[in-house]
């Protein structure tokens, strides 16, 4: 799923999410956001996924489920990081430089 590069004080981690791994996380996201959805001919927060996804786009969730995956890589290398005693920057230094996702 990821993988850690140290270069002197610096700190790679590049990020890989197969199709399997995305659709589960798109779900855990449907799931803690539907309540957020008002679609017509459902009480709140009561729309399957795919009428949300047909209502407000196929992407609705896309946003959030990168920050899905990306907190949950850093929570899990600043963990490593830490073990290893490295020196760690604060997170909102933390820059986002490349997500992979293959959807085949």
């Amino acid at each position: 799923m990821y993988k850690i590069k140290k270069e002197n004080t610096k700190v790679e981690v590049s990020l890989e999410v197969d199709a399997k791994e995305w659709e589960t996380g798109v779900e855990k996201v449907y799931e803690t956001s539907k309540a957020k959805f008002n679609v017509e001919g459902f009480r709140k927060g009561k729309a399957p996924r795919k009428v949300i996804e047909k209502t407000y786009g196929d992407s609705i969730f896309f946003e959030d489920t990168v920050e899905y995956f990306v907190n949950n890589a850093i929570n899990e290398v600043v963990g490593k990081i830490q073990s290893l005693n490295l020196l760690l920057c604060q997170q909102q230094n933390l820059k986002v430089l490349l997500l992979k996702v293959d959807l085949r």
